[in-house]
């Protein structure tokens, strides 16, 4: 039954041109997703699949599609796959600042790459980009976390440590360094979407004509269109 109203609805959205959607969305929706990939593979992430629109994903559920197909813009996403075994070992605090910066610079990497792919425009980091980027900005500029302890009435505790933790890296102040942080983090990932500026544009067009791309195939693509760095 899911996999009928799948095909169905897969059908239909293509024949109405993604369900509702204009050739201007698709274009920005297909560059900003390529953005968000292109940079997860540079980062080494082990992406599942790239859309720009999730009601074209074969796992959707059946009930989720009216709601997606209601939405006034595409539901572009890149998914990742999720380890087997979770690896429990506690990062350094270097390896927790180069997780976070590795996070937001693949929030950014969005709206970095709708500029790229058309240097005319000005996108605005929105949505769930730009509360992931201030998430981990956030993180960059905040002390260890506490690690959780075992008991209960101990978490309340941590729970509480915790809130406190983020309340005092929240004021005015903080929130301009953040700012500056992620506007640092726009810059850099932007120059090297303009480096790569051909896979990138590759990476688009196939999202256009095909809605959907698996992470191998995203891959493939990339590395047959990347500009080697300079030595």
């Amino acid at each position: 039954m899911q996999n009928l109203a799948y095909y169905f609805h897969r059908t239909f959205s293509l024949l109405r041109g993604y369900g509702r959607r204009n050739p201007e969305d698709v274009e920005r929706t297909a560059a900003h997703e390529a953005g968000h990939a292109l940079i997860a593979v540079l980062q080494g992430m082990d992406i599942d699949f790239v859309t720009i629109d999730m009601a074209l994903h074969p796992r959707v559920k059946p009930y989720q599609l009216l709601d997606i197909w209601d939405n006034v813009t595409l539901n572009g996403k890149v998914c990742y796959k999720q380890k087997d075994i979770a690896d429990d070992t506690p990062l350094s605090e270097e390896q927790r600042k180069e997780q976070y910066q590795r996070i937001l610079d693949s929030m950014v990497a969005g709206a970095a790459g709708e500029e790229v792919a058309k240097p005319s425009h000005v996108a605005e980091l929105r949505g769930s980009d730009r509360s992931h980027a201030y998430m981990s900005a956030q993180e960059l500029i905040m002390p260890p976390p506490i690690p959780q302890p075992v008991g209960v009435i101990e978490n309340i505790t941590w729970f509480h440590r915790l809130a406190e933790r983020e309340r005092a890296h929240s004021t005015p102040a903080h929130y301009k360094i953040m700012d500056h942080m992620i506007a640092d983090a726009r810059d850099q990932v932007k120059a090297t979407l303009t480096f790569q500026r051909t896979a990138l544009l590759a990476l688009k067009e196939k999202l256009i004509a095909q809605g959907i791309l698996d992470g191998e195939t995203t891959r493939h693509i990339v590395l047959e269109n990347l500009v080697p760095s300079p030595a």
